[in-house]
């Protein structure tokens, strides 16, 4: 069967507020060729079946409103910004888009920063101009690069409780922190709030944390790495997200290979790769592997 996105009907019974996962027609599903590096996406609330992404390192800054099938609905030039290493979205309450400009593979930067602007309207023509700018600091680095040999390199980041969190992407032992914004406004030192390692192999970039995002009805946080999709329920003290593990759906990285993009799409969740597929897990709750291979199952 073709990559691409997989559809399974199931019906889940999760309590009170739980999902019901919908169906998904099994059929190939690419972004437009103008997003050459997708490292980024996330639902818009105020335009259903809008998605935003963006473009790595080395693109030009703009965003691209698509739809969950890919097609290119509007390129949105950014004023007021340059994409140095544009890393994930986040979209907050009040309608603003926070474009993290976090990658630091070399562990050199000293200009890691989020720009907010407000969530551009996918019929309009006017260009998003940034509104807001925070300095990202991480408070245990005081040296560039940090002698300990330790990366404070970041490609997820997710809103939820009137604030941004970030999961820091930790090659050298597989594992991620997360930190809560302290402040943002002008600069923001981060507060570490808690760490897991993620497993998954090494000799193929596994434990890598490159994409979250908080479920609309703000019980349910996808992270995303290139080995696994992991699903937590919002801890009981509001603060330790990567406390309550629920599921964890295991990647085909022969087939998902560089994924680094993650939204929820009602109770199913879309994965972006570089590659510019796009593939829909419709039960994150209960798929253990994706694409599942068995007989009969979605897959290839």
């Amino acid at each position: 069967m073709h990559r691409g996105i997989v559809g399974v009907v199931v019906a889940l019974g999760m309590g009170c507020g739980g999902p019901t996962a919908q169906a998904a027609p099994p059929r190939e599903a690419r972004l437009d060729p103008a997003i050459a590096e997708s490292s980024a996406l996330v639902a818009s609330r105020t335009w259903p079946g809008v998605f935003w992404t963006l473009s790595d390192s080395g693109n030009a800054a703009e965003l691209f409103a698509v739809d969950a099938d890919g097609r290119l609905l509007r390129r949105v030039p950014v004023q007021g910004a340059d994409n140095i290493d544009w890393e994930e979205l986040a979209l907050d309450d009040d309608g603003h888009l926070w474009i993290a400009d976090i990658g630091n593979n070399d562990d050199l930067r000293r200009d890691l920063a989020v720009h907010r602007v407000a969530e551009p309207d996918p019929t309009g023509t006017a260009p998003a101009v940034v509104e807001r700018t925070v300095a990202v600091v991480y408070p245990e680095q005081t040296a560039w690069p940090d002698p300990t040999g330790r990366r404070f390199d970041a490609e997820a980041l997710f809103w939820g409780d009137g604030t941004l969190w970030l999961l820091t992407k930790q090659r050298a032992d597989r594992s991620t922190t997360l930190y809560r914004f302290g402040s943002l406004e002008g600069e923001s030192k981060l507060d570490k709030v808690g760490a897991l390692a993620l497993g998954g192999d090494p000799k193929r970039y596994g434990g890598l944390a490159t994409a979250a995002d908080l479920h609309p009805s703000g019980r349910w946080l996808a992270l995303l790495t290139y080995h696994a999709l992991i699903v937590f329920e919002r801890p009981a003290d509001g603060r330790s997200w990567l406390s309550h593990e629920v599921h964890r759906v295991a990647l085909d990285q022969d087939v998902t290979v560089q994924c680094e993009g993650v939204a929820w799409d009602g109770w199913s969740v879309l994965l972006t790769n570089e590659d510019r597929r796009i593939f829909r897990i419709a039960d994150p709750f209960r798929t253990d592997r994706f694409p599942d291979r068995a007989p009969g199952a979605g897959g290839r």
